[in-house]
């Protein structure tokens, strides 16, 4: 983690507090249902909805892509991986899950590219 997005640690979160490297993100708006967004499923994604749900709620990760520092680390160019399509739609998956008001989320890109 960058030193900019390195959290104080030092005094627990309160139950529904978000952690402070999530705040800090340059496109945080601060919604009041950050994180607290439903994935609808798409027929039988339920298992692969609450992977997602886990993933999206490991705050370096979703800070991580909240950044856009993922860019950087994308591998365009290999004839074997997907161009970084997938990290695309993830990050389009965090920025709806932490910086919208949206209270569900048809994860149907993201399900595209699986």
């Amino acid at each position: 983690m960058s030193s900019s997005m390195s959290a104080d640690l030092s005094e627990p979160l309160t139950p529904g507090e978000l952690s402070p490297c999530i705040v800090r993100s340059r496109m945080f708006n601060n919604a009041t249902s950050a994180g607290r967004v439903g994935l609808e499923n798409l027929g039988n994604t339920c298992f692969m909805n609450a992977g997602l749900q886990c993933l999206s709620h490991l705050e370096p990760l979703a800070a991580y892509f909240l950044s856009e520092t993922y860019e950087r680390d994308l591998n365009t160019t290999s004839r074997l991986g997907c161009k970084g399509e997938f990290a695309k739609v993830f990050a389009e998956l965090q920025q709806v899950v932490w910086q919208t008001d949206q209270p569900v989320y048809k994860p149907n890109a993201l399900r595209a590219k699986l």
